[in-house]
């Protein structure tokens, strides 16, 4: 497989608002970049950092940017990730057009991968809606939420709910994040982000049976999951994604889900995007036992054996650049 020249577009085109208040560029176990300096979205989209992310991707060195990176990874294998573009797609402006928001990590499972326990109620210590809503005429691109499950969080799905093309005139895209355990509840107060706007649904599985899945996403229901995504099955959308995040309970049923999704989304061109626990918020003991993909892992030999197994398995996928991993 081969690839025309491409760079990343994440330092030029987004920017990441989490819980603290905190403006990024991505998911931070995926790099070293540095803080970003300045007040306001725009000092900080335009600080004298990120000018130099930009330039370690503009020299093809990605020297700020980790191996682990999923997209990184599977451009470097000839794939055609999504945030991957031509040069001239490069432009430099003064306010982001793509937005993630990841600031409300209340969620309504509590999965041991993300979190000690259940987060029933927001710790969100800054407002970053309002920041938004004060260019949105330039956001073409709207994410939520890799932090909770938009669907669960009273103030992302409030804001989600209220989008509309008066108020966001430039917006084409809406990514939502989901466990999609709410899908059909939730359905009816948001099919108009279906209607009005491309919806690029992202659901967390991983797992392919009610047992494991009990465990890994704990507090949900496999047969509920199921329910949603024959659901979900029926409807249009843009764009339907489905994560799973390995780590050692789970790294055998990865050809398992595939295949079970293959044939529950059959109405869809389903994407997926497989890729290693990371230290988020686990202990260390936990985070260790859990990094099966790490050399000094008892189950590591196995984990490989599996993975090449696997990758074998979704090689038409990949070649179709529906498939992201970093295994």
């Amino acid at each position: 497989m081969t690839n025309d020249k491409k760079y990343c577009a994440m330092p030029f085109k987004w920017a990441t608002f989490l819980q603290s208040g905190e403006q990024i560029i991505c998911n931070p176990t995926w790099n070293n970049h540095p803080k970003l300096s300045g007040d306001t979205v725009k000092e900080k989209f335009n600080s004298p950092e990120i000018k130099e992310i930009r330039e370690s991707i503009l020299d093809d060195s990605y020297s700020l940017c980790s191996d682990t990176c999923p997209y990184l990874q599977t451009y470097r294998e000839g794939g055609s990730p999504r945030v991957f573009v031509d040069k001239e797609m490069l432009v430099e402006v003064d306010y982001p057009t793509h937005i993630e928001l990841c600031e409300d990590n209340v969620c309504n499972l509590a999965c041991p991968t993300c979190r000690h326990d259940f987060i029933l109620e927001s710790t969100q210590q800054k407002n970053s809606f309002e920041n938004v809503k004060k260019f949105s005429d330039k956001i073409q691109y709207l994410g939520t939420t890799t932090s909770g499950d938009p669907l669960y969080s009273k103030e992302t799905f409030n804001f989600v709910k209220n989008i509309s093309k008066e108020k966001f005139s430039q917006l084409h895209t809406i990514r939502m994040h989901t466990n999609g355990l709410l899908l059909m509840q939730k359905w009816e107060d948001m099919k108009h982000v279906a209607e009005d706007f491309n919806l690029d649904l992202n659901i967390s599985v991983d797992a392919a049976n009610a047992e494991t899945y009990k465990v890994v996403r704990r507090g949900g229901n496999f047969d509920l999951l199921l329910r949603n995504l024959e659901f979900i099955n029926t409807k249009s959308l843009f764009s339907l994604t489905i994560w799973f995040c390995v780590h050692d309970l789970n790294y055998k049923e990865m050809k398992d889900c595939f295949d079970l999704m293959e044939k529950t989304l059959s109405n869809h061109t389903v994407k997926y995007h497989f890729f290693n626990v990371e230290y988020w918020s686990q202990e260390n003991d936990l985070f260790l036992k859990q990094k099966v993909d790490i050399d000094t892992h008892p189950l590591y030999n196995d984990y490989k054996k599996v993975t090449q197994d696997f990758l074998s398995h979704v090689d038409d996928a990949i070649e179709q650049g529906r498939f992201i991993h970093n295994l």
